[in-house]
């Protein structure tokens, strides 16, 4: 499944969508449907299935800790690439990741329209994934000296890298991988494909400043 193909079959899905779809906190709320075909049931936190992942706390150092990462998966719209329409590949349909924000994940999985209507259309896998120190993804901090310092936007998109990965082998998929976000869950999304090409094929990343600069004559604080 070529990236280009992903790109253009994201636009076209995206200018056919009602704009109800779109509209609305974070990246919409989703067109909801109860009795679709394959039965499909609400886009909700009540329809995932909820895992865990065990990361290092430190992805760059030698700290032995680790924490259990939350994230959740849909999967009753994941079918063969063919049925969400691309054409001369025998792989399964794109995973859609949601890179978590600064809060649980609950209000992302509900609120994501856009994901969940993308995704039924062109049969993804979807996953939401917490930001490490949020909701049920705290690391477990005593005796941990300089705990803070392992919350970083770096930490986070490590740990997002590796959770692809882990799904790849356990779903024995090569396919390709959308990073999804607003917000500062746009930051990650856009810095995801950044710096892990090689695992994200592209991004949409919604009300995100991936690129900040700081000056003295740029910003000014009150």
């Amino acid at each position: 499944m070529r990236r280009q193909e992903v790109t253009q079959l994201l636009l076209v899905s995206l200018s056919l969508l009602p704009s109800s779809a779109v509209a609305g906190p974070g990246l919409g709320v989703a067109v909801q449907d109860k009795t679709g075909p394959g039965g499909w049931g609400w886009a909700s936190t009540a329809n995932c299935t909820w895992k865990y992942i065990t990361q290092p706390l430190d992805h760059f150092g030698s700290t032995p800790h680790t924490f259990q990462e939350r994230y959740c998966i849909y999967d009753k719209f994941w079918a063969e690439a063919q049925h969400g329409g691309f054409s001369g590949t025998d792989e399964m349909a794109p995973i859609f990741f949601y890179t978590g924000n600064e809060s649980p994940i609950e209000p992302y999985v509900n609120n994501t329209g856009l994901m969940w209507n993308l995704g039924k259309e062109m049969h993804a896998l979807i996953v939401f994934a917490e930001h490490r120190y949020e909701g049920n993804s705290l690391p477990p901090l005593d005796g941990v000296g300089d705990c803070v310092t392992y919350g970083t936007t770096a930490q986070a998109l490590a740990d997002y890298t590796a959770l692809v990965t882990q799904l790849k082998i356990e779903y024995a998929t090569e396919a390709p991988v959308v990073a999804f976000g607003g917000s500062y869950g746009g930051m990650l999304a856009g810095w995801a494909r950044i710096v892990a090409p090689q695992t994200f094929i592209g991004s949409i990343a919604a009300s995100a400043p991936v690129r900040m600069i700081m000056s003295s004559d740029t910003f000014r604080l009150p």
